[in-house]
């Protein structure tokens, strides 16, 4: 019997990790009542955030999507190749998926793969009336023009987004509820804020701020946080965030570095 060398053992293992691409962790978007399909967002790997359509170079069909709410895992799912998410939005992806148990809620909901907790904290939901929040969101909107906004916080999130032991306080307004309207009319904002506390001071990090001064032709959105992962294995929290129109709906991605938000993927249709 002839034995093959450990090192060309070793040296054939090397070029087979080689040519194997590295892992890709997707995220993709549920929408409330289909069961049958995911939106693919995006992913990570190789310390990079990559588009739709980099991420679905990368997929191999074994990955496992864990479904997140924003305080709760909620099911397990697999999700097959990717196709043409069709009309409206041929350009984008979708995910053939079978979700095992009915989903919660109204809005949409976030799936991931990875080998890593993706929730490892979770926020705690504060009263959408307390002033302190209600005048930061003043403050904000009339740096934007509005004289005397009609405020209507809608989400107070408080979590530790990057794990440096304090507390940080995400808050969601919009002008209107229920369904977005066709047209936007005069004092008609949508926005998601980060309250931080910095050397003992309070600053606003506006991650999605829409403010219509004047009526006009363009759809007001609507925007709701629709869950905090960690999407990258770092320990700290993305901010995702839910929105939509009366034509379209949105998905942005928010992370936290160096004491900034920075929006690393997007994506939408119809919007």
């Amino acid at each position: 019997m002839r034995f093959v060398p450990l090192v060309l053992i070793l040296l054939l293992e090397a070029a087979l990790a080689a040519s194997s691409p590295p892992p890709v962790y997707p995220l993709l978007r549920l929408e409330p009542g289909v069961v049958s399909r995911g939106e693919l967002i995006g992913g990570r790997a190789l310390g990079r955030w990559l588009g739709p359509r980099e991420t679905a170079l990368r997929l191999d069909g074994r990955a496992r999507y864990r479904v997140f709410s924003l305080q709760h895992e909620l099911a397990l799912l697999r999700a097959h190749a990717p196709l043409s998410a069709g009309v409206p939005c041929a350009g984008n992806l979708s995910l053939r998926v079978r979700v095992p148990v009915a989903l919660p809620g109204t809005e949409p909901l976030y799936a991931f793969a990875a080998p890593w907790n993706p929730l490892p904290r979770r926020p705690v939901a504060l009263s959408a009336q307390t002033r302190t929040y209600r005048d930061l969101v003043a403050a904000a909107l009339r740096s934007k023009g509005l004289a005397r906004p009609q405020v209507h916080v809608e989400q107070v999130l408080q979590v530790d987004l990057d794990a440096d032991g304090h507390l940080e306080v995400i808050i969601v307004a919009n002008s209107r509820a229920g369904r977005p309207a066709a047209r936007a009319a005069a004092g008609d904002y949508a926005g998601v804020w980060v309250r931080q506390q910095v050397d003992g001071r309070v600053r606003l990090l506006a991650l999605e701020q829409e403010v219509h001064v004047r009526a006009g032709s363009a759809a007001p959105s609507r925007v709701r946080v629709g869950a905090l992962l960690d999407l990258d294995g770092d320990g700290r929290l993305e901010v995702i965030v839910s929105g939509k129109t009366a034509v379209g709906v949105w998905t942005s991605v928010f992370s936290l570095a160096g004491g900034q938000m920075s929006k690393v993927l997007r994506w939408g249709c119809g919007a």
